[in-house]
């Protein structure tokens, strides 16, 4: 059964229209995202991909506002059930925050406060978001940690972080983002610091939890197989903007965009009739603060031309759910390298 879902108005649960966000710096104010628009039904997950620097986690920490005092939203909506959080107070923005979207950080130790046991961090946000009190708060908090496969969890309440292995601190970390039921999960990057004996292991946690609690994933990660096994849906970014959107199937079989064509080209493979050398995207990731004119990246693209330095192209749709930035990509796509085709499988 295909993983991809229906998109309809009325399962729409997270809306995040024409999104900008800046930062002020010693050499002035810079923008990372850059008029983003995306949207997330209830019980599906959606990937965000793209480079280091393309503007991924700072899309997810601006949903929560987690931008810190020189960050801000300089325009755009976010709107989770309709209610716009871009306007809301602290105060009601601290009630939403771990109960109706929780979100798991890229590294688990720095998640955790190293001085109070792995008990008393889950009752508090228990506590904070829930009426549950005293040994019905504690039940929960165990619970969760049974839920997230943790096998001795009573012990483990009692446990502090530093005793934990990387793994299990991941786990108390999803135990803590899921224990009050959250309608939406973010989760930037969850298997980065992980081997990749355990980073299967929280997939399939993850999956199981959305299937039983019927919640939304936005997965922010730079590893192909990872979008291959969890998404129903991608997003592409580069350079603060959405260059490509499209399901997962399409992503993989049909990239339009060069940069996404130039990412699946980038993957390592076994197949016999595949070429030992990996392909790489020439150069890197353009400065914030040094955004070439045009296409941010036509300076990279082996497609480019003389138009594409002139005028920032529109994300504009090519059939479908399909959208891509890129006037070129309308009249064809390249052939997909092996290790492209083998992630897709």
């Amino acid at each position: 059964m295909s993983r991809i879902q229906e998109r309809t108005d009325d399962g729409l649960l997270l809306e995040v229209e024409g999104l900008s966000v800046s930062f002020q710096t010693r050499n002035g104010e810079v923008v990372p995202v850059d008029g983003i628009s995306l949207a997330v039904q209830a019980g599906e997950t959606v990937c965000i991909v793209g480079e280091s620097g393309s503007g991924k986690s700072v899309t997810s920490l601006s949903i929560l506002r987690l931008l810190g005092d020189n960050g801000r939203i300089r325009e755009g909506d976010v709107r989770l059930k309709g209610e716009n959080l871009a306007s809301l107070s602290e105060e009601r923005l601290r009630r939403i925050r771990g109960k109706e979207i929780s979100m798991i950080f890229q590294e688990p130790m720095t998640s955790l406060n190293p001085v109070f046991p792995i008990g008393s961090q889950l009752v508090e946000a228990i506590k904070l978001h829930t009426d549950l009190r005293g040994r019905a708060a504690k039940s929960r908090a165990v619970e969760v940690l049974r839920d997230v496969g943790i096998a001795r969890p009573e012990a483990v309440y009692n446990d502090y972080p530093h005793a934990l292995s990387g793994g299990m601190r991941q786990r108390v970390v999803i135990a803590m983002a899921l224990a009050c039921q959250p309608s939406l999960l973010i989760a930037d990057e969850p298997t980065t610091a992980l081997d990749v004996t355990i980073q299967a292991q929280i997939l399939e946690l993850l999956k199981q939890l959305q299937e039983r609690n019927g919640m939304a994933i936005l997965l922010i990660t730079h590893d192909l197989g990872v979008v291959a096994e969890m998404a129903d849906r991608v997003i592409v970014m580069y350079a603060g903007q959405i260059v490509e959107e499209a399901d997962v199937y399409s992503i993989f079989e049909n990239p339009r965009h060069p940069y996404t064509q130039g990412l699946l080209r980038s993957l390592p493979s076994t197949l016999a009739d595949h070429p030992g050398r990996l392909e790489a995207i020439p150069g890197s990731v353009p400065s914030l603060r040094h955004l070439p004119a045009g296409c941010r990246f036509h300076p990279r693209c082996p497609h480019a031309e003389e138009a594409c330095k002139r005028g920032e192209p529109e994300l504009e749709s090519i059939g479908g759910s399909h959208k891509v930035r890129c006037p070129v990509a309308f009249r064809g796509n390249l052939p997909l390298a092996a290790g492209a085709e083998e992630a897709e499988r």
